[in-house]
């Protein structure tokens, strides 16, 4: 390991791009970690009292630190766009139209649907 990277572990610093083992190193283990797969990615956020950290394939991509934490006023920094971290062009997912016929099926059979 390198003479700075050393330094920034012992000082708690971390950087985009970071492993997640260096990061567990620098800031601690987290509270809570989430995972998921996405078209061949695999992403975490690990969670602790006032920051959360987002990783893909095991490096930082960008994080969030709660500001000020009262119940009122929370002030949340992004760093990063996380539907642009998914490989989403957009917020709202659209159907293929071979999808479409599936999707009515789906609803017209769902227990929800169905009068009690």
């Amino acid at each position: 390991m390198a003479k700075n990277t050393v330094s920034a572990i012992e000082k708690g610093l971390y950087s985009e791009g970071m492993p997640n083992y260096l990061v567990k190193m620098a800031v601690g283990i987290p509270r809570e970690v989430q995972s998921a797969v996405f078209q061949g990615a695999t992403t975490e956020r690990w969670h602790y009292k006032t920051l959360t950290l987002t990783f893909q394939n095991g490096r930082l991509i960008g994080w969030e630190s709660v500001v000020n934490s009262t119940p009122k006023s929370r002030n949340i920094m992004m760093l990063k766009d996380y539907y642009e971290i998914l490989g989403r062009k957009t917020k709202k997912p659209r159907l293929k139209k071979s999808e479409r016929p599936i999707k009515k099926l789906a609803k017209a059979f769902s227990p929800r649907q169905a009068s009690g």
